[in-house]
């Protein structure tokens, strides 16, 4: 009997799955430094959440997603501060209370350090989950 040589060449290989894309999964769009700095100056400041949302870069789900958070962040804190200032204004009808006023100037605060927050979140490419309004903002991206 001969003694059978086994070729490297013939042994059966298996092979990794290619990984392809599939239709219902969303790619990871290519988001510029330009559309990264609107998006995260648009929490802070909120005009330039228009500049996604009035323009093609809509399109862009990361970036509506993120000019949307910004946009309904800035309306329940402009939205909070008209509803604190009417109470803080009759609360102030009937006696005067040192330093109520300043309570939208801390609020307001407060919300402005959050957004900037936020900001840096999306700079650092981490996900950034607002209670309330990434759910709603969710559904409108």
């Amino acid at each position: 009997m001969k003694a059978q040589i086994q070729n490297p060449k013939s042994e059966v290989r298996q092979h990794k799955p290619i990984k392809r894309h599939n239709a219902h999964e969303p790619r990871e769009p290519h988001i510029t430094l330009w559309e990264k700095v609107i998006a995260a100056s648009g929490y802070v400041l909120f005009f330039p959440t228009f500049s996604i949302i009035l323009t093609d870069r809509r399109r862009n789900g990361v970036l509506a997603l993120h000019a949307a958070q910004g946009f309904l962040l800035w309306i329940f804190i402009l939205a909070g501060m008209i509803l604190l200032r009417l109470g803080v204004n009759q609360a102030m009808l009937g006696s005067d209370v040192p330093y109520l006023d300043k309570s939208v100037t801390v609020f307001f605060m407060f919300f402005w350090l959050y957004s900037i927050k936020c900001s840096f979140l999306f700079l650092m490419g981490k996900k950034v989950n607002i209670p309330l309004i990434s759910t709603i903002s969710a559904g409108l991206a």
